[in-house]
């Protein structure tokens, strides 16, 4: 009986909260564009905001609403934490997203009133924000709010009136204004050029001047459309992806030499059921090496899952892959109509001494990110640190999708890479140009020739059987890339035109 009566008077708090002109109603996803934004990993392209209130706390005479990208309660803080135990010294340790602090981090409702706290990228506190949805047409209110040349705000109701939006949703919408006040006095600022419209049933239309996208609920999707796991994940067999990797090392006295790698994975079969995905891999090396490999991803739920357990479509096994939800609130980029996630992270702690649980300090200076989108899925990663200067990033620089090629092309980077030629025989190719299509190969130890075109396909072969040898291909004018096999199966590549 006491757990019923418990469940019950639970049930009549979270009702009694879900009340109309919510800010953000629990259960819904609210996309928002925020154009124009420097600072950030595509800050020429449209980004949007996703606000998802996942969890409500009940204090009784108020509630807290709790985004989740937020971890209540460690170390009294309530920032953008993941908890991970750094021992004794160290007790609270923590990536944090280096994105948007635009977004709120919590908000607290007492009495209809909702009281907004941001945090900027240093966890530092920032002003909160009063916004009371229930105030009538004309009526306004004024709180502290401290700013450049001011130190209050005030908000007024200016109309309340019916309209539609998506084209699809009708409801009632509050249009609210702001005027910057200096003890009172209103003064100018770029901030009264700031609007709120809050619809009745679906929150904010118009946040802080962040045109509403999107929303998602349990039984309504309109306007934009996050990506679903099978967004990121639609590669088939023989698409290719052509990975670079780099380190760069300043040149201080032990620092790693720098270095490029290039590396081109085919799609060699697929295997994709209701929540599994693998994909099987052929990866060829710069010095023509190859070696199958794989990846394996989870769906959980309509989230999308990295486990990480096991190996990443990616040149690098990478710690970061493990278990990451990109279905969290972070920001979605759009360019050329690809829909981006990066997901970037410095490694911070929490300081406890001195009895001060909410400082935050670096704890190695390191930093990660990790870029997804809809077109390759994991595009680009990599970390770097600030004891040991060196950063090390891989990204797909090239790629053939469907048949469509664009991008670097791998058979003119592998006949770059020096490695190539590394203890290979010498051989000779001549004319080069050769305007008829033949050519003259000398070499004491090749076996085997093929020519292949821009594209990567073989046009033509033969065996060799003499240090000298006529080649007569008649293949029509272009640039080819004559590839030699070695008789300790050594191999290299070398650029001819027709």
């Amino acid at each position: 009986m006491k757990k019923l009566l418990l469940a019950l008077l639970l049930c009549s708090s979270l009702l009694s909260f879900s009340q109309n002109w919510n800010p953000f109603p629990l259960g819904q996803k609210s996309y928002f564009m925020h154009n124009n934004v420097t600072n950030y990993y595509f800050s020429s392209d449209t980004l949007i905001n996703e606000f998802c209130v996942d969890s409500l706390r009940d204090y009784g005479s108020s509630q807290t609403m709790y985004f989740n990208f937020t971890t209540p309660n460690v170390g009294n803080c309530y920032s953008t934490i993941v908890n991970t135990p750094m021992g004794a010294l160290y007790s609270q340790g923590f990536y944090h997203s280096m994105h948007d602090n635009e977004r709120p981090d919590s908000i607290t409702v007492t009495n209809n009133e909702y009281t907004f706290y941001f945090y900027d990228n240093y966890l530092t506190f920032q002003n909160t924000f009063l916004f009371k949805s229930l105030t009538h047409k004309d009526s306004s209110w004024v709180f502290s709010y401290s700013g450049n040349g001011f130190n209050q705000l005030k908000i007024t109701c200016d109309s309340i009136y019916f309209d539609n939006f998506f084209g699809t949703i009708s409801d009632s919408l509050k249009l609210f204004s702001v005027q910057a006040l200096n003890s009172g006095i209103p003064v100018s600022d770029v901030i009264n050029q700031t609007k709120y419209i809050l619809s009745k049933n679906y929150g904010f239309k118009s946040f802080k001047n962040f045109p509403l996208l999107g929303i998602k609920t349990n039984t309504l999707q309109e306007g934009f459309l996050a990506p679903v796991f099978d967004d990121y994940h639609h590669l088939n067999p023989g698409d290719i992806l052509i990975w670079e990797e780099k380190c760069e090392a300043p040149p201080f006295p032990g620092s790693p030499p720098s270095y490029t790698k290039y590396y081109k994975d085919s799609i060699v079969n697929v295997y994709n059921n209701y929540d599994t995905l693998r994909y099987g891999i052929l990866r060829t090396f710069t010095d023509l090496s190859t070696t199958n490999t794989g990846t394996l991803r989870y769906r959980n739920n309509d989230e999308i899952i990295f486990n990480s357990g096991t190996s990443t479509l990616a040149p690098s096994p990478y710690n970061a892959f493990g278990d990451v939800d990109l279905n969290e609130v972070s920001p979605y980029y759009i360019k050329n109509g690809v829909i981006h996630k990066t997901k970037m992270n410095e490694f911070k702690y929490l300081n406890f001494q001195g009895g001060n649980n909410c400082v935050s300090e670096y704890m190695w200076d390191y930093y990660s990110y990790e870029s997804y989108n809809t077109k390759y899925g994991l595009f680009e990663y990599g970390h770097g640190f600030g004891v040991t200067p060196e950063d090390y990033s891989w990204k797909i620089i090239g790629s053939t999708i469907n048949g469509i090629s664009e991008g670097a092309n791998w058979m003119m980077l592998i006949t770059n890479v020096k490695e190539n030629t590394i203890n290979n025989p010498t051989i000779s190719i001549y004319p080069n140009p050769s305007p008829s299509g033949n050519f003259t190969l000398e070499s004491e130890q090749a076996k085997w020739l093929e020519i292949m075109s821009i594209d990567g396909k073989t046009v033509f072969s033969q065996n060799i059987n003499q240090s000298k040898t006529a080649i007569n291909t008649n293949l029509p004018q272009g640039l080819y890339f004559v590839k030699i096999t070695f008789e300790n199966n050594k191999q290299t590549v070398q650029k001819i035109v027709f």
